[in-house]
C-alpha cells in the first residue's frame, strides 16, 4: 500500500468558477463589536451545528477547509450486486462483502475521484489488486452465471497495450483435459478488449472465445465509463462506453440472435483469484458488478434533486434581537446555484425547530433593520448544474446580531409616605425600547405579594411613567417595593431597581 493524496477533489465542469457571495446587510458590515454576536457554521467553525443534510455531503474544500457539496451518485451496495470497489475511506475493501483482498499495491487519490471520497491510483504494478471470492462470489470456481453486467470508470494515465483491467483465469475439465478458462479486460491497440476465453461453453466442449472491443480509442487523463452486460433472455453482450453502445456479439450455438443461449460456466479447477488493474497505469473508481438483474448504470454525476443542509436553531436569549449582516459564502461554477433560507420563532417543537415558517433571504432592502425572534434557524439548498456534472461549494454562513438586552434597573426610586397612601417616583430606565412599568409591593423585603393596594395586587402595571403611587394601604405597616421596566418584545422585564421601604401615617 503506498500514500494517499488528500488534495481535494476538483469540480468536473471545466469552465470558469467564479465566487458568488449571497449577502443581506442591514447596516454597514462591522467588525464584531462589544455588543454584536456572531454564528458561523462552515469555515474554520466546523460544520458540527448543521443538524440535517440530505444529498449533502461534506469534502476539503479552498484552504484544506471543509465545504458542503451535493452527494455525488456513487453506487450502495445491493442484494445483486457482486462486487463493489468504491475505494471510499483509501481502502479497496470490496464494499458487497463478497470478496476478500488478497494482496495490493496501489494509491488512493482525492484529487480527481470520479464518485466519493477517493479514486484508487495504478502505478503499472503487476500485483494491482488481487481478490479471493467468498462462498457467494461470482468469479468463484464452479459458478454459473446467469445475466450480469461489469462496470466500471478508467481515468489511464497511459495507454498501452497489455495494461489490464480485470483478468481471472481458472480450468475446466472435458473428458479427461483441462479446458482453460479467462475472463479479461485489457488495453489493445489503443482500445479496450473484452475477452471470454471458453467461459461460454459450446455443446461440443471446443473451444470458444467472444471477444468485445470499440472503435473509440482510449484517450488519456479523461475519465470515461465502460460496461458489459450480458442478457442471459436473448444471450447478448453488450458493451457500451459512457453510455453509447460500441459493440455487441451473442453467447448462442451459431453466435447469431435467436439461437440457444450459453451461459457462462467457471470451471472447479484454479485458483479463483481476480486481478484488478494488473500492469495498468491510472486511476480506476466504481467497480462494479451486478449479477441477476443489473441495474442501469448512472453516468451523471449528481441527481437532479436539489440538496438541502439544515442548521440546528440557535438562541438569541430573547426576542427582539436586531440582525445586522447575513453572509453565505459560496463557490459556484456556471449554471450552479444555492438558496439561503431562515426561519425564527419564540418557541421551537419537540424536534427542536423554530415555530416561524420559511422565508428567503433575498438581496434586496438592505438597510432595514430587521428584528429577530428568540430562536433562528438557516436551511441552505444546493442546485446541480444543468449536465449535472458540477456543484456548488457552500464554504460558511455568518450571522451578526445585536442581542435585544433586558431593560437597565429604573434609577433613584423615592417614596413619599402619606395617609394609606405610597407614593413612588423614579428615573428612566436605560435602554432603547422601554414599554413602560410594573410596581411590585409586599410587607416583607424581597417578598412582593402584596394585595390590599387599591390599584390592584401585585405587580402594579404603571404604563409608561416615572411616578406612581399606591392607595388604599394600612397606616403603620411597612410595605416593600421596587420597580421594574418592561421593553416592547414580549412584555419582556428587566432589572429590578434597588428596593425601598416606605410606612402609611396620617399627617
Amino acid at each position: 500500500m503506498h500514500a494517499i493524496d488528500e488534495a481535494p477533489k476538483p469540480l468536473i465542469c471545466p469552465l470558469l468558477l467564479a465566487v458568488i457571495v449571497l449577502s443581506l446587510h442591514f447596516a454597514a458590515p462591522m467588525a464584531v463589536g462589544a455588543l454584536e454576536r456572531e454564528i458561523v457554521v462552515g469555515g474554520t467553525a466546523g460544520w458540527n451545528d448543521v443538524q440535517l443534510a440530505r444529498n449533502v455531503t461534506f469534502r476539503p474544500g479552498r484552504r484544506d477547509l471543509d465545504v458542503a457539496v451535493l452527494h455525488d451518485t456513487a453506487y450502495l451496495p445491493r442484494a445483486t450486486t457482486d462486487l463493489l470497489l468504491q475505494f471510499d475511506g483509501a481502502s479497496a475493501e470490496d464494499t458487497a462483502g463478497n470478496y476478500s483482498v488478497r494482496e495490493s499495491d496501489i494509491d488512493f487519490t482525492a484529487r480527481n475521484a470520479q464518485r466519493g471520497a477517493y479514486a484508487a491510483r495504478f502505478l503499472g504494478s503487476e500485483t494491482g489488486i488481487a481478490l479471493t471470492g467468498g462462498p457467494l462470489a461470482a468469479f468463484r470456481p464452479g459458478r454459473v452465471w446467469d445475466s450480469f453486467a461489469v462496470e466500471f470508470w478508467m481515468y489511464p494515465s497511459r495507454v498501452h497495450d497489455g495494461e489490464q483491467i480485470l483478468r481471472w483465469r481458472g480450468g475446466r475439465e472435458v473428458e479427461g483435459d483441462l479446458l482453460d478458462q479467462r475472463v479479461s479486460v485489457d488495453i489493445h491497440r489503443g482500445r479496450l478488449r473484452w475477452r471470454f476465453e471458453n467461459i461460454f461453453i459450446l455443446p461440443d466442449f471446443a473451444p470458444h472465445e467472444i471477444k468485445l472491443s470499440s472503435a473509440r480509442e482510449i484517450v488519456p487523463d479523461r475519465w470515461s465509463h465502460h460496461r458489459l452486460e450480458f442478457n442471459a433472455e436473448n444471450g447478448m453482450l453488450e458493451y457500451t462506453i459512457d453510455g453509447e453502445p460500441v459493440a455487441i456479439e451473442y453467447a448462442t450455438d451459431s453466435g447469431e440472435p435467436g439461437d440457444s443461449v450459453r451461459l457462462a460456466h467457471l470451471g472447479g479447477d484454479g485458483t479463483g483469484v481476480l486481478r484488478i488493474g494488473a500492469g495498468y497505469s491510472g486511476l480506476l473508481d466504481e467497480f462494479r458488478v451486478q449479477e441477476f438483474e443489473p441495474v442501469e448504470s448512472v453516468l451523471d454525476e449528481y441527481s437532479e434533486g436539489a440538496g438541502i443542509l439544515t442548521t440546528r436553531a440557535f438562541d438569541l436569549e430573547r426576542s427582539g434581537a436586531t440582525l445586522r449582516f447575513i453572509d453565505l459564502e459560496t463557490l459556484e461554477p456556471d449554471n450552479t446555484e444555492s438558496a439561503l433560507f431562515m426561519r425564527t420563532g419564540d418557541a421551537i417543537d419537540r424536534f427542536g425547530a423554530p415555530d416561524g415558517d420559511w422565508e428567503p433571504v433575498e438581496l434586496t432592502n438592505r438597510s432595514v433593520r430587521d428584528r429577530l425572534r428568540r430562536f433562528v434557524q438557516f436551511r441552505i439548498e444546493l442546485f446541480p448544474d444543468g449536465r449535472l456534472s458540477a456543484t456548488p461549494e457552500i464554504e460558511r454562513l455568518v450571522m451578526r446580531y445585536i442581542p435585544n438586552r433586558p431593560p437597565g434597573p429604573p434609577g433613584r426610586v423615592r417614596v413619599t409616605e402619606g395617609d394609606g397612601r405610597l407614593a413612588l417616583s423614579w428615573s428612566r430606565a436605560p435602554g432603547v425600547d422601554v414599554k413602560g412599568y410594573r410596581v411590585y409591593y409586599g410587607t416583607r423585603p424581597g417578598e412582593y405579594f402584596g394585595d390590599d393596594a387599591a390599584e390592584g395586587p401585585s405587580p402594579v402595571d404603571v404604563g409608561d411613567t416615572t411616578s406612581f403611587e399606591l392607595s388604599g394601604l394600612e397606616n403603620g405597616r411597612s410595605y416593600y417595593m421596587t420597580v421594574v421596566a418592561y421593553d416592547e418584545v414580549n412584555d419582556g422585564e428587566g432589572i429590578e431597581a434597588e428596593e425601598v421601604r416606605g410606612r402609611p401615617r396620617r399627617r
